[in-house]
């Protein structure tokens, strides 16, 4: 499996530079790492600790502005698994709310879905463009492993239980033809079908497959309403349920199961 740790980590600071500065400060002591900061940005020192197995580095970071606060763009360096660590270590220091996660927690939190640590909100936020939201997240198994499924305002995510892998599914709404809810014992379900084929999850938790079907259909829909139309064969289309014990999640389509529009 190719792990992809990036060469750069961006944090979106929820305060200004002065407060970004503190913040870094604060964080780096609590690790016992030793912070600089300047107008341009900051130096973090690692220093060395044989109990930890750990050679001395340096983190450096960018400082600039962005729509909701200050913008660090971290460098990994030539020993990106190790910075990325030590920046994991860093951010996961910070207090709560306190740096920009597209509203990752919330939906999380909304879910019911807890995470370990905040290596899940990074590895979301990472790919993520600057003004993405996330509206709904879910935790289930793709073939007997965990995965993360992220829905955002304009993609469908569904992220390896190694979250710095590549992940399953990376779709733009607009190339999903069907989110398709299902329940079994195990759990909730999702079948999506995008390009180049049909993804399924299982095992998701209660509540949380219907919110992720749920809000496509929304999605989908407020795109409908500021394009024209939708092209053949992409969201916007209806269909009609099946035998399968699947219900589409398309608009204008009703389940006879349960007698909802879904």
């Amino acid at each position: 499996m190719t792990f992809v740790v990036p060469a750069k980590m961006r944090w979106i600071v929820l305060g200004d530079e002065t407060e970004a500065a503190a913040l870094v400060d604060t964080a780096a002591r609590d690790n016992g790492f030793r912070s600089r900061s300047s107008a341009s940005g900051f130096l973090v020192e690692i220093p060395r600790s044989l109990r930890k197995r750990r050679p001395e580095a340096w983190l450096t970071g960018i400082v600039g502005t962005s729509e909701w606060g200050t913008e660090i763009l971290w460098d990994c360096g030539t020993d990106t698994n190790r910075s990325y660590e030590h920046l994991l270590e860093l951010e996961a220091a910070f207090p709560a709310g306190k740096i920009r996660y597209h509203g990752m927690v919330e939906a999380s939190a909304a879910a019911g879905v807890v995470f370990d640590g905040i290596r899940a909100f990074r590895a979301v936020a990472a790919g993520l463009q600057p003004d993405e939201r996330v509206l709904a997240v879910g935790q289930g198994q793709v073939e007997r492993e965990t995965c993360i499924v992220v829905l955002t305002d304009r993609r469908l995510l569904v992220l390896r239980g190694c979250l710095e892998a590549p992940p399953y599914l990376d779709a733009r709404l607009e190339t999903i033809k069907a989110v398709k809810l299902g329940k079994k014992r195990s759990g909730e379900t999702l079948r999506i079908g995008a390009p180049p084929g049909a993804s399924f999850v299982s095992h998701l938790g209660h509540g949380e497959g219907h919110a992720i079907a749920a809000g496509f259909r929304l999605r989908v829909e407020d795109l409908a309403c500021s394009f024209p139309a939708f092209p053949a064969g992409v969201p916007g289309d209806t269909s009609v349920d099946d035998d399968s014990g699947w219900r589409s999640t398309r608009p204008g389509t009703r389940s006879p199961r349960d007698g909802v529009t879904l």
